[in-house]
């Protein structure tokens, strides 16, 4: 089986919603059940074996529900600083068509379409997600996009899932331009 890779900003990401969320016995918690990955000497800059980022998300659905997994996509987009005023003035279509870019960047598999319309996108997934719980972080990372977009009214539908039988994972974007 390949090896299948991520950009430690990713877990840290992670980590960093799980403190925030549950303080430092989250992050002690949440480091114990991850078994042999050494979480505290992640740098962001690195590459590690998505195992570290499904094993945390993967805990967060445990102990606290789903909707901790979607917002802890959301927090991933939105805590970005800098970034949350750039993304405002380039606008959601701009920040949309750059998707397949940063995935390259943050991720060593999988293949990413984005297609953007007046009111709506479309993003296309295949091999992006390894397990079911990664989908609802993505669907939380994009609500987080839409927000940090200036569309707090934006709405996020997975409408197909390769982990439920679909050919590929596809998320549907509502928001307004």
């Amino acid at each position: 089986m390949p090896e299948y890779n991520v950009r430690g900003r990713i877990i840290t990401g992670y980590l960093k919603f799980v403190k925030k969320k549950w303080g430092s016995e989250g992050v002690r918690s949440c480091i114990a059940l991850t078994k042999e990955m050494d979480l505290t000497m992640v740098q962001g800059d690195k590459w590690y074996p998505i195992e570290y980022s499904d094993r945390i998300i993967e805990w967060m659905a445990k102990e606290h529900g789903m909707e901790s997994v979607r917002q802890s996509g959301l927090a991933t987009a939105t805590e970005i600083g800098v970034i949350k005023y750039l993304a405002r003035i380039a606008g959601i279509k701009n920040v949309l068509e750059r998707g397949h870019q940063e995935l390259r960047e943050n991720f060593d598999f999988g293949e990413a379409h984005f297609e953007t319309f007046d009111d709506h996108a479309m993003v296309h997934f295949k091999g992006v997600t390894r397990i079911k719980v990664s989908c609802v972080a993505w669907s939380g990372a994009f609500a987080g996009i839409l927000q940090i977009t200036g569309n707090k009214s934006g709405k996020v539908t997975e409408i197909e899932c390769e982990h439920e039988g679909g050919k590929e994972c596809v998320f549907k974007l509502i928001y307004k331009t």
